[in-house]
C-alpha cells in the first residue's frame, strides 16, 4: 500500500530537521524562521485542547515526548523530529489538526517552540545549578542550531506563557 502525500511529507521534514543538527553552530547558516506572534499565540490557545484530543485517539504524545528526554545523551534535534513525524502520520492525529485550523505546518511550529522552551529552561536551571553545566551544555548546541534567532527571541518573550501551555498541557 503506497503512503499518503502526508505521511512523505512528515518524513521529508523529519529528514530535513535530522539533517540540520549536525553541523557544529559555527559552520552553519542561521535556519529559517517559522514563528510569528499570532502564531504564537494559537499556539498556546491550542496545545492544552490538541494534546487532549491526541490522547482520546490513543496519542499520548506530551508523555511520548517527556520519555523521549528520560536519556539526554540520545534526545536531540534528530529524535524529536522523529516523534513528530511518527506522531504526524497518523490520520487521527492529521483531521485533530485541521479541526483546530492547523495544517502539517503545526508539527515544525511544534519542534521550534519545544526546543526553544526546552533550550531556554536548561539554561535558567544550569545558571542556577552550574553544576548542570557540563552534563547538559553539549546537548543544547544542537538544538539552537535548529532555531533561527527571532524564534529564540520570540519564544523566550512568551517563556512564561509558553510553558504555562505546556503544563496545562500536561495535566
Amino acid at each position: 500500500m503506497a503512503e499518503s502525500p502526508k505521511a512523505v511529507a512528515f518524513a521529508i521534514l523529519a529528514g530535513l530537521l535530522a539533517v540540520l543538527a549536525p553541523p557544529p553552530l559555527s559552520a552553519q547558516a542561521d535556519p529559517p524562521a517559522v514563528l510569528s506572534q499570532p502564531v504564537v499565540d494559537k499556539f498556546i490557545r491550542d496545545l492544552p485542547s490538541l494534546l487532549e484530543d491526541f490522547e482520546a485517539l490513543g496519542r499520548d504524545f506530551d508523555a511520548e515526548v517527556t520519555e523521549a528526554q528520560d536519556d539526554p545523551s540520545s534526545f536531540g534535534p534528530a529524535a524529536l523530529a522523529g516523534l513528530l513525524g511518527a506522531v504526524g502520520a497518523d490520520a487521527g492525529v492529521r483531521e485533530t489538526l485541521s479541526r483546530h485550523g492547523w495544517d502539517d505546518g503545526f508539527w515544525e511550529v511544534y519542534y521550534v517552540i519545544f526546543s526553544g522552551v526546552y533550550v531556554a529552561t536548561m539554561e535558567q536551571a544550569m545558571a542556577l545549578y552550574p553544576e548542570l553545566g557540563a552534563a547538559f551544555a553539549g546537548t543544547l548546541d544542537p538544538f539552537r542550531a535548529t532555531i533561527h534567532r527571532d524564534d529564540r527571541a520570540l519564544v523566550l518573550r512568551n517563556l512564561e506563557r509558553l510553558a504555562a501551555a505546556f503544563d496545562l498541557a500536561g495535566e
